[in-house]
């Protein structure tokens, strides 16, 4: 890492500095792996040497020899005018092995800006400080070391003559066109302070998008792989953050702090390169759950196999009396989305003395989850929303798919719940899996007490402090979570 620094005054009110910078960096991993197969021979001897089978030696990634070597020139400028007025340009070229040499340079710049408008005009009292500011960015950004290209693996082959390498293709494919990703991002923010700095805020608009995202997705078997890296194509965000903090008590020995947070952010899937119809970002249960996106859509879509109707919209109900899922990929059924409405937080401080307590209240509006445990653990009747129908049964709505009449089939809750929520797409996954992530949560408190300088000087220490700190402890508010008493 090489630094060099100029800096000068272009006049009594502006400042100027340039600084050229080089980084350089080489990784080198050799990771050798070994275990016991088949458990131990002799009890609580943990060795390779107490292996009751063949040991497992070097398979697949887990043995691997790498190198990475990345490399960059960098240029940094600063003007500033009285110090209130603040422009910032950066650029960048780097290099990196774990793109293919064709395209494995890019460079991206950036420009930054700020105005502190307090200091430049008279405010009133009330105002402490007052700060505009806005940037536009692009950052690169290369592939995960040996992806790009197609590495082998090599395993001893037994022959008469001794063993000789065999190499096979692993189950992903590199690109051998793959190209860097880039983010371009525009951001406008102000930040004001009030009544000697009691209370404030900060509010932030950004909008980016990413070109040419590097990301895995599957191909079909027959090609001989079941991945292959690509540049997927532009996938765009936009958001607003804000917040808000003050200062409502603040005596010699008392004082309380609190800051309130609050984002909202918007993803978007606008183009794919290539024949690449959809991203599809998880699958479960014989791809009959997917959280997944096409051109134009939002990410996070989660979309299942619905139950099948007629043409009135009467659920179709089999002879055994459970629901029949529509398996036709092209009804796939929007339930909800994996992303939040809105996150953030509160935080509170107060000190007495030497004493503080601090706490940190977390919340989430919008946006389910997808659980497949959850699912099982309903098959298996382990929770509380499981009690209906045990003793009571259940007939589904719907009519005979053979005769079109009204189901009559009762279900004991037992055979309810097992064939209902089992694995696999014959479940009625739209109720088993997915489920509302919006909460309000405790997630971090700490209670701290500083020691007396006097004391601490005598053991040769200086600011020691004692905290009892506890994290994720329990939520306030959430909603399906709370008929689930056996929540993994």
């Amino acid at each position: 890492d090489a630094l060099l620094t100029y800096n000068d005054k272009i006049s009594s009110d502006i400042d100027f500095s340039f600084t050229g910078r080089f980084q350089s960096r080489a990784e080198k991993y050799n990771d050798q792996y070994s275990g016991t197969q088949q458990g131990l021979i002799s009890e609580n001897w943990f060795s390779l040497a107490n292996s009751v089978g063949v040991l497992d030696n070097s398979i697949g990634s887990k043995t691997k020899r790498q190198e990475l070597l990345k490399y960059a020139y960098i240029g940094i400028a600063n003007i500033s005018y009285k110090n209130y007025l603040f422009l910032e340009a950066t650029g960048r070229s780097e290099y990196s092995s774990s793109l293919p040499p064709q395209n494995n340079n890019y460079k991206y710049v950036s420009l930054n800006s700020g105005f502190v408008f307090s200091d430049a005009f008279k405010m009133p009292n009330a105002i402490s400080f007052g700060k505009l500011r806005a940037s536009y960015g692009i950052v690169g950004n290369d592939a995960p070391i040996y992806q790009s290209n197609i590495a082998y693996t090599q395993t001893p082959l037994q022959t008469v003559n001794g063993s000789v390498p065999s190499l096979t293709l692993p189950g992903a494919y590199g690109n051998s066109l793959l190209k860097p990703e880039r983010k371009y991002e525009t951001e406008f923010g102000a930040e004001m302070r009030f009544v000697n700095n009691r209370v404030g805020f900060d509010v932030s608009y950004y909008t980016n998008y990413i070109d040419d995202q590097i990301l895995s997705l599957s191909t079909a078997p027959s090609t001989g792989a079941n991945s292959q890296l690509v540049n997927v194509g532009r996938i765009s965000n936009k958001g607003l953050e804000v917040s808000v903090s003050g200062t409502p008590i603040q005596t010699p020995d008392f004082s309380w702090k609190t800051r309130l947070n609050f984002s909202k952010n918007t993803s978007k899937l606008d183009y794919l390169n290539g024949n690449v119809p959809e991203l599809i970002f998880f699958e479960a249960d014989q791809s009959s759950v997917r959280i997944s996106a096409k051109p134009g859509e939002s990410l996070g879509n989660i979309y299942v196999y619905p139950r099948s109707t007629d043409a009135n919209g009467n659920f179709l109900i089999n002879d055994a009396g459970y629901y029949i899922m529509d398996k036709n990929a092209e009804h796939f059924q929007k339930v909800g989305n994996i992303l939040p409405k809105a996150v953030g937080g509160l935080t509170n401080s107060f000190t007495y003395k030497n004493f503080s307590l601090d706490f940190t209240v977390d919340y989430r509006f919008g946006g389910q989850l997808v659980s497949p445990p959850l699912k099982y653990g309903t098959s298996a009747g382990l929770y509380e929303s499981t009690l209906p129908y045990r003793d009571s049964g259940i007939t589904l709505q719907g009519v005979n798919v053979n005769t079109g009449q009204p189901n009559t089939v009762k279900l004991d809750g037992a055979s309810y719940y097992i064939n209902t929520f089992y694995w696999g797409n014959d479940a009625w996954n739209e109720k088993g899996m997915v489920y509302d992530n919006s909460f309000i949560k405790m997630r971090e408190a700490v209670i701290g007490y500083t020691v007396d300088n006097k004391f601490s000087k005598k053991i040769r220490m200086n600011n020691l402090r004692v905290s009892l700190i506890g994290r994720n402890l329990f939520y306030f508010w959430n909603l399906d979570w709370n008929s689930k008493s056996a929540w993994p």
